[in-house]
């Protein structure tokens, strides 16, 4: 259940927290918030764009999920999740912190973690490896999220 104990529907402080997780519920309240007007939903967003960008890092800032590589495939992509969705956060409440952190991410895959096909790996942070069709998605998730927000 991804975080979740559903004997009674409340976090499993246990489980591994994934980033893709926290980048869905991003989009959600941006979207909420569009729907709405209601400032709420963007502060809750703020909220875990916060923890994820202060907690889900390496110690040189860059994002990780820490269960990787030791689970499913599919991890290689939930890095791309949040980036999109921090862009969309980004571009709907300006934060020079957000842009930051998607540029720092993006500079560190295209020094650390790009092999010599251009091809991008799970691990930002390098070395390169695990490269496939949905790392190399994710990657660019970052890069164009980046971009976005330099512009």
């Amino acid at each position: 259940m991804d975080g979740i104990d559903p004997s009674h529907c409340q976090p499993n402080t246990s489980a591994i927290v994934w980033s893709y997780n926290q980048g869905v519920i991003l989009g959600a309240f941006v979207e909420m918030n569009d729907l709405t007007g209601d400032q709420k939903y963007l502060d809750s967003a703020k909220v875990i764009a916060e923890g994820v960008t202060n907690h889900m890092v390496s110690s040189d800032g860059i994002l990780t999920e820490y269960g990787f590589p030791d689970v499913s495939e599919d991890a290689s992509q939930f890095k791309g999740v949040f980036a999109r969705n921090l862009m969309y956060l980004h571009q709907k409440a300006p934060d020079q912190g957000y842009a930051d952190f998607l540029r720092k991410n993006a500079d560190e895959i295209w020094s650390s973690d790009k092999d010599d096909d251009g091809q991008i790996g799970v691990n930002w942070q390098g070395p390169v490896k695990n490269v496939d069709a949905v790392s190399h998605g994710s990657g660019l998730d970052c890069l164009v999220a980046a971009a976005t927000v330099s512009s």
